[in-house]
């Protein structure tokens, strides 16, 4: 007989999350269970392997794809071994959360395990009986939404059972390559934002400045990151403060959320309030696989006509 509680308690769409802290260690020797095959007994006296039932799981998700006419998903062992962190931690509270204590947020258990990712999506699932899963599945819009979703294309399951109930975690992936540079862009602002939330400053004011994508563009062309600073201050809204700072910051990354340590003086400022980003994807003789080439401007806004 099922439990009461038996179900979907918990579905989020994480596509927007982005974080940029690392974490990584043995944190309550989470990360030292991954590679742990953990014998499991349902209620019947059925022994499984918890990789098995991540398995069932999977193949439920790409049913459910394949006769909405959405290409399967392809399985990734890095993703599940970020979603075997997760499905530890929940399986101990006991109640689904997008994060336990000092865990790691979602993107950062998928860069943890060297995944470059896009958007990313995640599903918590608490039940005690299988056999209804795919209709409790089915029947519930949020999941629909996310399994659905063909930006989606790589996933990994994880599943622990305790007592007579099983707990599985399901992370969806779409890839870094698949997104355009204006969501690049996009990820490289989300991800200065969160710093400055971190530090219990106000976010940015984001001000859209095509000119730097050319500069990008131009860093890349040259191989180098030796290029003029645009002045923001530009245009009959942006007025020029008193102070007039401004810092014009370029670099290189492979990961637009993993930017560098140069950057935290400027975007920790409490007194710069303007953010504005442009990207452009280039190989180069110093960078014969592409590198996302960043132009960035952290200065101070305030609206209204120019005198």
């Amino acid at each position: 007989m099922p439990l009461p509680h038996s179900g979907l308690l918990s579905l989020r769409d994480l596509s927007q999350v982005i974080s940029v802290s690392l974490w990584f260690g043995l944190r309550r020797n989470a990360s030292a269970l991954i590679s742990v095959v953990i014998l499991s007994t349902l209620a019947g006296g059925q022994t499984v392997t918890d990789r098995e039932i991540a398995d069932k799981v999977f193949s439920m998700a790409n049913a459910m794809r394949v006769a909405a006419g959405v290409a399967p998903l392809q399985a990734d062992q890095r993703i599940s071994d970020a979603a075997t962190l997760h499905v530890i931690e929940f399986a101990k509270a006991g109640t689904p959360a997008d994060q336990y204590g000092d865990e790691p947020w979602l993107l950062e258990r998928l860069r943890m395990a060297e995944v470059r990712s896009g958007a990313a999506g995640e599903i918590l699932l608490k039940f005690a009986d299988m056999d209804h899963l795919p209709d409790q599945m089915k029947a519930n819009a949020l999941m629909t939404k996310i399994l659905l979703d063909p930006k989606f294309t790589l996933a990994g399951f994880a599943a622990t059972v305790n007592g007579p109930t099983i707990y599985v975690v399901g992370n969806f992936l779409q890839l870094l390559e698949n997104l355009s540079i204006e969501q690049v862009e996009d990820l490289v602002v989300e991800v200065v934002q969160q710093r400055r939330v971190a530090k219990k400053i106000m976010p940015f004011k984001v001000v859209p400045m095509h000119q730097l994508h050319g500069l990008a563009c131009e860093m890349a062309k040259k191989d180098s990151l030796k290029v003029s600073p645009v002045s923001p201050y530009v245009g009959k809204f942006i007025v020029e403060p008193s102070h007039g700072n401004f810092f014009t910051l370029t670099f290189v990354t492979s990961d637009p959320r993993n930017l560098p340590n140069s950057i935290q003086g400027p975007t920790g400022d409490p007194t710069l309030n303007a953010l504005s980003v442009g990207v452009c994807f280039g190989t180069t003789h110093t960078y014969p696989s592409g590198m996302y080439w960043v132009a960035m401007e952290i200065y101070s806004f305030r609206s209204g006509p120019r005198d």
